[in-house]
């Protein structure tokens, strides 16, 4: 039935076409066709942070993550924050002038969303600070676009860190890149096809099964 019959597959990455190919039989054709963005560059080229007066920052150089929660415990979360936050209070225990601010959320931007953030990312913290820093800041709820770019081009910002175990295509790491913010990130899937085309700090990996707890044989396989 034509009505019914799939014509073309459109994907954001070469990462998840590759990926998509290697799960099976795939006869469908399939087209890369990558996440776009609002123009950044002219957000942050025509005016100072937005955020430079009113995001409280007491840490002269801060990194920046933006990762959504999308586990529900550290060995299974994509997106890895739960060691990312462990390895830069280890990195940094004895720097109180470094920070990390997490935009975060587990999937939602209410008040339950937000303490639950709070009451993993305190546990973390009480399970692995060992010194008199880094110093954390959770931004959690919904941000504009030039509060985004505030957020990049903030002049105590100084780098955005994403220790992904993959992605589809990385959206804040090009927002980040295309405002001159230096990434330093996972050197595996999508994100590597756009920074690979400037610099950026390539953080090295081992490529392992997924973790138990994570495969549900639908979306996540073994």
């Amino acid at each position: 039935d034509s009505i019914n019959r799939m014509d073309r597959i459109i994907v954001p990455s070469e990462h998840i076409k590759t990926t998509l190919k290697n799960s099976g039989d795939v006869k469908t054709a399939v087209e890369i066709i990558p996440e776009s963005w609002f123009d950044a560059c002219r957000y942050a080229q025509s005016r100072p942070s937005t955020l430079e007066g009113s995001l409280a920052l007491d840490t002269p150089f801060n990194f920046l993550l933006v990762s959504q929660f999308t586990g529900n415990n550290p060995e299974n979360d994509r997106k890895n924050i739960a060691f990312t936050l462990k390895w830069m209070l280890e990195e940094f225990k004895d720097d109180q002038d470094v920070g990390l601010i997490i935009k975060t959320n587990f999937g939602r931007h209410t008040s339950a969303d937000k303490q639950n953030c709070l009451k993993v990312l305190s546990e973390i913290l009480l399970g692995c600070l060992k010194g008199i820093g880094p110093r954390i800041y959770l931004l959690h709820g919904s941000m504009t676009d030039e509060e985004l770019v505030g957020l990049y081009t903030h002049p105590k910002v100084k780098g955005l860190i994403n220790l992904t175990r993959g992605e589809g295509f990385g959206l804040p790491i090009l927002e980040a890149a295309v405002c001159g913010l230096p990434v330093i990130a996972t050197d595996w899937s999508a994100h590597t096809e756009f920074l690979r085309q400037g610099k950026y700090v390539k953080v090295d990996y081992n490529l392992v099964q997924i973790h138990e707890s994570r495969v549900d044989n639908t979306i996540f396989m073994k």
